[in-house]
């Protein structure tokens, strides 16, 4: 699978590691990436100086678009018939995401969005063996996620924030992500959200908070997420709640637990000599591989757990408070 890059984002290190080590993909073209920051490509690689110029030349599988300004340079991929990868950030509302479903259709181009946190070692080791007769622990019946990063010291956004557009879009999307693999996305509902934020001009959420109900075979469930900017954290954790027994999933760690009668158990400690950002993104690029074959994108998968993020954070917004400094 040969790749074109457009931009590259924070995870720039873990995204070109994995890339190096997942079979079968190379970078063959860039765009909008300073000498500096393409210095590792290789020497094979072209640079490009304009959109017109790599759309033109590039004799790519797929563009990997890792820019801000991604909205309108993923319309002119897909209305000359390039399939497209999009890396964080993504589409920030109903509308932009709509749009760009109905483009990929009508010109029946390639989409992909990328959710890494579904990649995780861990959230893949426990989707082989649930269902295993020595883990099966019956229905889900709730689950429980935080993603807590330490991006706010006194009222104020630090610089490791990036271009995170806020702590629910950052941490709600990774946590869906996650859920999503084991909850159908369709059979979800948010119950109730609340955000909040610092003031302006940065204006972004810093917490986040959002109920959901579900329904499986047995009849409901329910589960919150959470994230926090202000805690002082690094930890990301979800709780998968079933019948017989709770799993945790411990993805700072890269690691699975089993807690019964209040008991934790190690499960799998799945963590290797690679960063777990890296992890995530050779599972991503394996799957965008082995889809990119059969020319099916992975939007039944990703834009249900959208229209959740959007409408949590709408909903957040009608109850939302500000966090002075």
């Amino acid at each position: 699978m040969r790749l074109a890059l457009i931009g590259l984002g924070r995870n720039a290190q873990y995204q070109l590691t994995a890339i190096a080590r997942t079979h079968g993909v190379k970078v063959v073209d860039a765009y909008g990436l300073s000498p500096e920051r393409g210095k590792n490509l290789g020497i094979n690689v072209r640079f490009h100086p304009t959109l017109q110029s790599i759309l033109k030349h590039s004799d790519a599988d797929i563009f990997v678009i890792s820019t801000l300004a991604h909205l309108e340079i993923t319309r002119a991929l897909l209305e000359n018939g390039r399939a497209v990868l999009i890396d964080k950030p993504e589409c920030v509302d109903n509308q932009e995401l709509d749009s760009l479903a109905t483009l990929a259709n009508a010109r029946n181009v390639f989409i992909y969005l990328a959710m890494h946190a579904c990649f995780a070692p861990e959230v893949r080791w426990w989707l082989e063996q649930c269902c295993e007769a020595k883990y099966h622990l019956g229905e889900l019946i709730r689950f429980e996620s935080g993603c807590y990063d330490p991006y706010v010291i006194h009222g104020k956004i630090r610089s490791q924030a990036g271009d995170c557009r806020g702590s629910w879009f950052e941490g709600g999307s990774e946590a869906l992500g996650v859920v999503g693999s084991f909850v159908d996305a369709e059979s979800m509902e948010v119950s109730h959200s609340t955000l909040a934020k610092v003031p302006a001009p940065d204006n972004r959420d810093i917490r986040g908070k959002a109920s959901f109900s579900f329904t499986h075979r047995h009849g409901c469930g329910d589960g919150q997420i959470e994230t926090n900017w202000t805690l002082g954290l690094e930890r990301k954790i979800t709780r998968l709640v079933y019948e017989g027994g709770d799993i945790i999933l411990h993805h700072s760690k890269e690691a699975v637990f089993l807690c019964r009668n209040g008991r934790y158990t190690l499960l799998k400690d799945l963590r290797n000599r690679l960063h777990r950002q890296t992890n995530r993104y050779c599972g991503l690029l394996a799957d965008v591989r082995n889809r990119l074959k059969s020319s099916h994108g992975n939007m039944d998968y990703a834009r249900p757990l959208h229209r959740l993020l959007f409408e949590a954070a709408e909903k957040g917004h009608s109850d939302r408070y500000t966090t002075r400094s």
